[in-house]
């Protein structure tokens, strides 16, 4: 391999690494703030976020493991899948089955049972993409392992390229 070819190689490296630390890390900012803004009494009626599915309550329609990309609305139908803060800060992606009065019953698509009723305003957004199984990917890149072995590979590859130029 010529030194060109490496530095061309190690370059691409370094960028695909940092592009893919980059949206793993705006992704899961998004999400956070937004239920934090939730957890607080605010509500959250635009705008988009993520979530990975950590249940089989909605198996078969999601999957554990799925990440769903989910936009905010100020409004949501029976029928919609949502993602809710519930009232002890934990997400949960259910089905809307009744609306009444501004609040909503939600139930998993796999259980027997309804959830209580949720105000609107407990709604992070509603399921517009399901990516099948994508949530490994962001589970591993989120691990204190990957962040670790990512930064480690950046450096070195950072390391040979200034090595090679000297």
């Amino acid at each position: 391999m010529t030194k060109k070819s490496v530095s061309f190689f190690s370059t691409l490296c370094m960028a695909a690494i940092a592009l893919v630390l980059a949206t793993a890390l705006a992704l899961n900012l998004s999400t956070l703030l937004r239920a934090q803004k939730i957890r607080r009494g605010g509500t959250v009626d635009s705008g988009y976020s993520c979530v990975v599915i950590s249940s089989g309550s909605m198996t078969p329609t999601i999957a554990v493991s799925d990440l769903l990309v989910l936009r905010g609305q100020s409004a949501y139908e029976v029928g919609d899948i949502v993602t809710f803060v519930t009232e002890r800060g934990s997400l949960v992606t259910h089905r809307v089955e009744t609306i009444q009065d501004g609040s909503y019953t939600t139930k998993g698509d796999a259980n027997n049972v309804a959830d209580n009723a949720i105000p609107g305003a407990q709604i992070l957004g509603k399921t517009v993409y399901v990516l099948p199984r994508a949530g490994l990917v962001l589970n591993w890149l989120g691990s204190a392992t990957t962040i670790v072995l990512l930064v480690a590979i950046f450096v070195l590859l950072f390391l040979l390229k200034k090595l090679k130029g000297a």
